[in-house]
Parts: C-alpha cells; structure tokens; sequence
C-alpha cells in the first residue's frame, strides 16, 4: 500500500465478476480501512450500489 495508489475493486454485474483499477488513499492510523472514491452515476459506483456495497480488493 506505500507503494501504489490503485487497487483492483471487484463487483458483480448480472453474477459476473466485473473488475475495475480505481485510486486509493490508505490512512495509517486506520488500519484496514481504505478510502476510494468516485463520481456519482458512474457505472462502477451503480455497480457497488446495486450489489449492497458488497466489494472484493485485491492490493
């Protein structure tokens, strides 16, 4: 995580895994929690909210 600010974040779209590189921040103060972000309406934020906020990482 020092090394990288992308992450692999995994969705399902129809049960089919559905994989996209979004940015990251990490806070080390927080350990295991990682902030992303995204713009409203895009298809990778209705993805996460359509399947309950329900997320796969791969860092």
């Amino acid at each position: 995580m020092e090394e990288t600010n992308k992450i692999a974040l995994a969705t399902s779209l129809n049960n089919i895994p559905n994989v996209r590189v979004v940015n990251f921040c990490y806070n080390h103060q927080n350990k295991g929690i990682v902030y992303f972000s995204s713009f409203r309406g895009l298809p990778k934020t209705l993805e996460v909210s359509e399947n309950n906020y329900k997320l796969s990482i791969n860092l």
